[in-house]
């Protein structure tokens, strides 16, 4: 089939629009994430989902590790960060989580205002930590039900300025240490934006 001139031009005027129509429906969307209540999709995903494609110990995360137990303690079993950048453009969605251990099985509070965690904010000249500070635990999910009930929490760490910094103004690119309050690294996964 040969196009005349004439039937050209509508149908490039209809591809140009349709091209215009989705970049500005793109960007808007765009906006209208960026304008929400602040929250990061990331605190929503599911704790079993997150662990599943991380480590624990330093080991790749096996939930056959993590049984039930009538006298264990509950423990962080990991840390993941998201959305870090070296670059301060692109932090806007950064946050820090935990993960947390229930062999117990016991309901936890998620709501309480004094669910906190110690951290590092200072390290001395040899890289131990010699300044700690508490920050508040936002609860975002836990196994509701299953096998696993109560087994597995997650919360993200409320960050403020400490020193007049943030977390992700104190960390660097090439090394990002979170002190578990006990003169040792606490463990961690990176979770970034793409």
């Amino acid at each position: 089939m040969i196009y005349t001139g004439a039937v050209k031009k509508p149908l490039l005027r209809v591809v140009a629009m349709a091209m215009v129509l989705f970049t500005l429906f793109s960007v808007f969307g765009t906006v209208a994430y960026a304008a929400d209540s602040g929250s990061i999709g990331f605190d929503n995903t599911d704790v079993l989902d997150d662990l599943s494609s991380t480590t624990a110990g330093g080991k790749a995360f096996d939930i056959k590790n993590y049984p039930f137990n009538e006298n264990g303690e509950v423990q962080i079993i990991s840390f993941i960060e998201y959305c870090y950048s070296y670059k301060a453009n692109l932090r806007d969605h950064y946050g820090l989580y935990i993960y947390v251990y229930n062999p117990q099985g016991l309901n936890l509070s998620t709501d309480s205002k004094q669910n906190k965690i110690q951290m590092a904010v200072s390290y001395d000249a040899e890289g131990n930590p010699n300044d700690y500070e508490k920050f508040s635990l936002e609860f975002c999910s836990k196994v509701e039900s299953g096998d696993y009930k109560n087994l597995f929490y997650k919360y993200k760490v409320i960050d403020r300025e400490v020193g007049g910094t943030t977390f992700v103004e104190r960390v660097n690119s090439n090394e990002r240490r979170y002190g578990n309050g006990r003169g040792r690294p606490a463990l961690f996964s990176c979770v970034h934006c793409l």
